[in-house]
């Protein structure tokens, strides 16, 4: 057999496809050989029989016009015990490559081949570390699915803490601002009666006053005109400020 100047491994597959195809060309040379040397013709010497086979060949219907190209592949076969057996093999059914018998029996699928049960178990060992494989896989896609679970239940967790957090300030926030308008409106009250009693101070008429009344009287009166007039001082520089804020911006 010619030597491949650059060979290359090849699958179960197309190995079983070369075959094929071998058989097949092979098989038509053996019969055209079968048919010249069981009905030589007339005048033919059997030296010539080769190159009359090679004629007929190429003007079988199967071969379609084309020539055996195969010699060195028949040198190999034509002697062979088992070439008649190999020749009546069908092409092996779809997921058949799946299910090698293991044994060496005439019913198994490598029966009686040499090294048959060697591939049959390889195949196995191969289906093996692929169904290991796919467990592993499997195995990955459900830690996956396991993370991105939990993943979102902390982010869950996460969102309902927020939301009860930012519902505890709000109430926070409400109960603070409900104590602001208790301070402000008790101040209000607060600083009502502190002018009802500063207005009834000054409406006083100090000639019914004796001597000590009327020297607290003009002691209140001078505390409380000054109070009133700081108190319009804070207002209008307020007022002040906050013009000077909104005409900046």
């Amino acid at each position: 057999m010619p030597r491949v100047a650059n060979p290359v491994t090849r699958t179960y597959h197309s190995l079983q496809g070369r075959w094929d195809v071998i058989k097949a060309t092979c098989s038509r040379w053996s019969e055209v050989l079968e048919q010249i040397r069981a009905n030589p013709p007339s005048g033919v010497s059997i030296d010539q029989y080769e190159s009359l086979a090679i004629k007929k060949y190429k003007m079988m219907a199967t071969s379609k016009g084309k020539p055996f190209v195969l010699q060195h592949c028949w040198k190999l076969l034509e002697h062979m015990e088992k070439w008649k057996l190999r020749d009546q093999e069908t092409k092996p059914k779809k997921g058949a490559l799946l299910h090698l018998d293991d044994s060496d029996d005439e019913g198994g699928r490598n029966g009686g081949r040499p090294g048959g049960a060697k591939k049959a178990k390889e195949w196995i060992k191969i289906e093996r570390e692929v169904m290991n494989m796919a467990s592993k896989i499997d195995e990955m896609v459900k830690s996956k699915e396991t993370i991105t679970m939990k993943t979102l239940e902390a982010k869950m967790i996460m969102k309902e803490e927020k939301k009860k957090n930012e519902m505890k300030q709000a109430r926070w926030q409400s109960v603070r601002d409900l104590e602001e308008r208790k301070i402000a409106l008790e101040e209000q009250k607060a600083n009502a009666e502190i002018l009802a009693e500063e207005n009834r101070i000054m409406m006083m008429d100090p000639s019914l006053m004796d001597a000590i009344t009327k020297e607290w009287w003009n002691i209140r009166r001078a505390e409380i005109i000054v109070r009133r007039k700081q108190v319009m001082e804070d207002a209008a520089a307020s007022m002040h400020g906050s013009s000077s804020v909104t005409a900046k911006a």
